[in-house]
C-alpha cells in the first residue's frame, strides 16, 4: 500500500547537491518518489525567495503560501536531500535549517532514505526532514524556510546558484505566484540568470535583483540558475568590444558596478581617471595602458551603444 507524502520544501545551491521545492510523494518498498500529477485541493499561490550573497555562503529565506480547498487533511511533509557522489569532493551540508509553520517553529525529523535515483539529471536521495502539517479546510497556511549554504564552483573564478522549482508540478495549478530577491552582499558580479520560466519580469530596485514570473506550470527537472564571478571578467571582459548589452543584463548589477562597467570602455582606450577609486582599480588589470591622447572618437558603435545604455540605467537607479 502507498503512503502519499507532501514534500514542501528544501533546495541548496552547494555543488551537485540539490534539494527540490514543495513535492508531493509517495513511498513504495521503502523508496520515496516524486508524484508526477496535481493535486486537487492544495494550491502554492505564493512563493517568495529571498536570496542573500555573501563572500563565503548564501543565506536563503523562501515563505510559501498555501490554500486548501479541500477538506481539512494532516500530510507527512518532507524535505528531502539529494547529492551527486564525487570521489574528489565532499560535499558541503547546508547550515542553520529552520522551519516555521504560520509563524511557529516546526521541528523536523532527519530520516535516512533508502537508496533511489530520481528520474532526472540530478541524483540519490539520501535523507528527509520529516514533519506533519495539517491543511485547513478553506484557509491558507504559510511555511517558512530558512538556511545557510556554500557557493558552487564551476571553475576558475565562477561560481552559480541553483533552484530546483519543477517540482511544484504536484501542486494545483503549479506556482501560481514566484518572486525572487537577489540581494547581493558581496563583491561578487552576476552576470546571467537562468531559467525555464516562460515568461517573467526583472527589475532592480535599490540595488536589490528582483524577478517575478506566474502561472508557472513547470516541468519536473525546471530550474533557475544565478551565475557570478569574483570581477567583471566574465561578465564584460576588456576585449570584448562587439557584444550589445540589454537592459536586463544591467538590471543584474549594482550602481557601483555600473560605473565601473561604463567606465572600462574608457579604460581600455587608455583614460586617465580623476577618480582614485577608477585610478586605482584599472591600474589593477593588466591591459590597463594610460594614454594621454584619448578622446571619445576612438570608441566603436556598440560601445557608444553600450555606454549609453549604461547611463540610462545609472539615470533609472539615481
Amino acid at each position: 500500500m502507498y503512503k502519499k507524502i507532501l514534500i514542501l520544501f528544501l533546495y541548496s545551491f552547494i555543488l551537485f547537491k540539490i534539494y527540490p521545492n514543495e513535492s508531493w510523494l509517495e513511498i513504495s518498498g521503502g523508496n520515496y518518489s516524486i508524484v508526477e500529477e496535481q493535486n486537487p485541493n492544495i494550491r502554492l499561490i505564493d512563493e517568495k525567495m529571498i536570496i542573500n550573497l555573501y563572500s563565503g555562503h548564501y543565506t536563503v529565506n523562501i515563505s510559501y503560501t498555501f490554500f486548501n480547498e479541500g477538506n481539512t487533511v494532516t500530510l507527512d511533509v518532507g524535505f528531502p536531500e539529494f547529492s551527486a557522489h564525487f570521489p574528489w569532493k565532499e560535499l558541503d551540508e547546508i547550515k542553520d535549517f529552520r522551519v516555521h509553520i504560520n509563524g511557529n517553529f516546526v521541528k523536523t525529523e532527519y530520516i535516512k532514505s533508502a537508496p533511489h535515483v530520481w528520474n532526472s539529471n540530478y541524483t540519490d536521495v539520501e535523507a528527509w526532514y520529516i514533519n506533519k502539517i495539517t491543511f485547513i479546510e478553506n484557509e491558507e497556511l504559510n511555511c517558512v524556510v530558512e538556511y545557510r549554504g556554500q557557493h558552487s564552483p564551476l571553475g576558475g573564478r565562477a561560481r552559480f546558484m541553483e533552484y530546483l522549482y519543477g517540482t511544484a508540478i504536484c501542486w494545483k495549478n503549479g506556482i501560481e505566484n514566484f518572486t525572487i530577491e537577489v540581494h547581493n552582499q558581496s563583491y561578487d558580479w552576476i552576470y546571467k540568470f537562468e531559467t525555464k520560466f516562460k515568461d517573467f519580469t526583472l527589475r532592480n530596485e535599490n540595488d536589490v535583483i528582483i524577478i517575478n514570473a506566474t502561472e508557472i506550470m513547470p516541468q519536473i527537472q525546471d530550474t533557475f540558475r544565478i551565475y557570478y564571478n569574483y570581477d567583471e571578467s566574465d561578465w564584460y571582459s576588456y576585449d570584448d568590444t562587439d557584444r550589445k548589452l540589454t537592459a536586463d543584463q544591467l538590471k543584474l548589477l549594482s550602481k557601483s558596478q555600473l560605473r565601473i562597467i561604463r567606465n572600462l570602455f574608457y579604460a581600455k582606450h587608455g583614460y586617465i581617471f580623476n577618480s582614485k577609486d577608477l585610478d586605482e582599480y584599472f591600474k589593477k588589470r593588466w591591459w590597463y595602458r594610460p594614454y594621454h591622447l584619448f578622446n571619445e572618437n576612438m570608441f566603436n558603435e556598440i560601445e557608444k551603444i553600450n555606454i549609453q545604455l549604461i547611463l540610462e540605467e545609472e539615470r533609472r537607479r539615481n
